[in-house]
């Protein structure tokens, strides 16, 4: 970027795949901007936080983090009045939400009667099925109430760009934010493995992938690793190994790192951040026929495309994945260009 800006990146969820891209953006942004921090980062995963994002601190005035200099406001209870006295924002800084929250329309509210232009991430244009927030009313209140929208897919884009015209809109692929060491989660785990890794909700395939695992066990003979937290509870079964908990990103790393084969048997998805880390990973993958998730593996040669989530439709695809050679050297880093585009339109 050309010129220094003040930028208020907001990020107001405490686990998950938004904190990872605020952290992520943190870093690769903060040599370009002052960045304040509105974040609720301190969560489960605090072990691998940043030791400036400490629980209950006020304001923290140049810690650093990788040696540059960020001021960030860490309190789950705050006041857009004060965030304006503390930050003096005015007409011509930014304010950036990485993942929206519905404790930030009164900030963004606030930010934009003082000038503040307000960009936000859209992840999703509806609400998937099970989720309690956003709903698609929520979701279209929230892209009125920005300036300019930046989402991780280009079918999400044309979704907006039909129905808000008005509002420039614009489409980054998500990266692959690999941050942290791998950690062996303490379960015990087979040697060799299928994975489903993710939060466990009802769009995401889950009992299509156990009923075709029951199918294509004695064929391929690899046990079952579903990974994630979740409300849904399932019966153990042999070869099965579930882990129905918050992982941390290093767990993640680690399981996706050793498995053989990874299932995204999705029934309706707008992008996935675990997709970008497989890839990178050079890992084979099964993935569900979604526009979002194809633009992210269209021309990967060891992903597997799932045209439908019949058992032994889906059986049949695991087993020739399993049988397949692994194509290719693992993938190099390719994130500039997501970053070079956020910047762009931070200084545009």
């Amino acid at each position: 970027m050309q010129q220094r800006i003040n930028l208020c990146l907001v990020y107001l969820g405490r686990k998950g795949g938004g904190s990872r891209l605020a952290l992520y953006l943190i870093e690769e942004i903060k040599r370009s901007a002052t960045i304040h921090l509105i974040s609720s980062l301190v969560s489960e995963q605090n072990v691998e936080t940043p030791s400036f994002l400490e629980e209950g601190s006020v304001l923290i005035k140049n810690i650093g983090f990788s040696g540059e200099s960020v001021d960030c406001l860490i309190s789950p209870l705050f006041s857009a009045k004060k965030i304006n006295k503390l930050f003096k924002v005015g007409s011509g800084d930014i304010c950036l939400i990485v993942m929206s929250s519905p404790r930030d329309y009164l900030i963004t509210w606030r930010l934009r009667r003082s000038g503040v232009k307000i960009i936000r991430i859209i992840h999703d244009f509806n609400r998937h099925p099970g989720d309690i927030w956003p709903r698609d009313h929520q979701i279209r209140k929230l892209i009125l109430r920005s300036d300019y929208v930046i989402t991780l897919s280009q079918h999400i884009q044309r979704k907006i760009s039909s129905a808000f015209p008005s509002i420039p809109t614009v489409s980054v692929s998500l990266p692959a934010i690999i941050r942290e060491s791998q950690i062996k989660p303490p379960e015990v785990l087979p040697s060799q493995y299928i994975l489903f890794i993710g939060r466990i909700r009802e769009y995401k395939g889950v009992p299509a992938l156990l009923a075709a695992h029951n199918l294509g066990i004695s064929s391929h003979g690899l046990p079952l690793v579903i990974a994630g937290e979740g409300s849904e509870k399932f019966q153990d079964q042999d070869n099965v190994t579930f882990i129905n908990r918050w992982l941390s990103d290093s767990e993640i790393l680690w399981l996706i790192s050793n498995s053989d084969l990874i299932v995204f048997p999705y029934i309706e998805a707008s992008q996935s951040g675990l997709i970008p880390i497989a890839i990178r990973l050079n890992k084979k993958i099964v993935v569900s026929n979604l526009e979002g998730l194809l633009e992210q593996c269209k021309t990967y040669a060891n992903a597997i495309i799932l045209d439908n989530l019949d058992s032994k439709y889906l059986a049949e695809k695991i087993q020739c994945a399993i049988s397949q050679a692994v194509i290719g050297p693992e993938i190099k880093a390719e994130n500039s260009d997501f970053i070079f585009a956020i910047c762009n339109l931070l200084t545009n």
